[in-house]
């Protein structure tokens, strides 16, 4: 059985408190996200892809500056914004017709334009052409594994020759056990070396675990309203093999650490 869509609960996040589902700190809630906190969320977004374009210029593409961008999970426009700022065209995708909305409102606020905001869906349908820059943080994360990594074969694909992907997954969630040389995700492991059986054991035990930590909380005083937020960790092999069949030959690495959520944000070029 697949894991459980979230796409609905997303929109839930969309309607309620759309900053804060982006950025997870109290600051940004509804209700409380004043004028300064709404500059430091958008400051955050222009730091951060300051820092992926220099990377870029430094690691894989010498003098790179985008004339067209595609940003994946766009939220609220955090990353939109400030790739709008450097590039003519631009698209956000994003699940959330309401996250989209606000977007279009940020955006408008701004002053931006060339910027086209679409619904997402598992093959990105509505994005047309291919871009320079390719990116996605802090999202791929919340999509479970079996439609993710299509996601980001699709992703890759609409890098344009000459052009850069920036993508993060996270690969291990505060808790989880791996044995040394194993996968965090063991059923994409299973190889002549390694018996079915033993890859079994080993995803056996991660469910009693799993089982343990949540009989170990306390009971609820009541049925919850949150949307759920999924946390999916990737095994990097798919993804590597994606990058590779794509006809990437090097990349460059930065690992990051979301409160003990370990993860990697794999910036690459595509070749002309």
């Amino acid at each position: 059985m697949g894991a459980k869509s979230t796409d609905a609960d997303w929109e839930k996040l969309g309607k309620k408190d759309p900053y804060w589902a982006v950025l997870i700190h109290d600051e940004f809630r509804r209700g409380v996200m004043d004028d300064k906190a709404r500059d430091h969320f958008f400051e955050t977004g222009e730091r951060h892809i300051a820092r992926v374009i220099q990377t870029a210029s430094d690691k894989v593409l010498p003098g790179f500056a985008p004339a067209s961008a595609l940003d994946f999970g766009c939220g609220v426009g955090r990353l939109v914004v400030p790739l709008a700022r450097r590039a003519s065209r631009v698209v956000g995708v994003d699940i959330s017709p309401s996250m989209l909305e606000e977007a279009r409102a940020n955006c408008g606020e701004f002053g931006l334009s060339g910027v086209d905001l679409v619904l997402s869906d598992d093959t990105l349908s509505r994005v047309t052409g291919r871009f320079d820059l390719v990116h996605s943080f802090i999202v791929l994360q919340h999509i479970p594994c079996e439609r993710g990594l299509p996601l980001i074969r699709r992703l890759i694909e609409l890098v344009a020759p000459g052009g850069v992907g920036a993508l993060h997954f996270t690969y291990l969630r505060p808790g989880q056990q791996t044995p040394r040389g194993q996968s965090t995700w063991p059923w994409s492991q299973a190889t002549s070396d390694k018996p079915l059986r033993a890859t079994a054991w080993e995803f056996l035990r991660a469910v009693r675990h799993s089982l343990a930590r949540l009989l170990a909380r306390k009971p609820a005083k009541g049925p919850s309203d949150e949307p759920e937020m999924q946390m999916n960790p990737y095994t990097i092999n798919p993804v590597f093999q994606a990058l590779q069949a794509a006809g990437v030959r090097d990349c460059h690495v930065e690992f990051t650490d979301h409160g003990g959520t370990l993860g990697a944000m794999v910036v690459f070029r595509v070749p002309a």
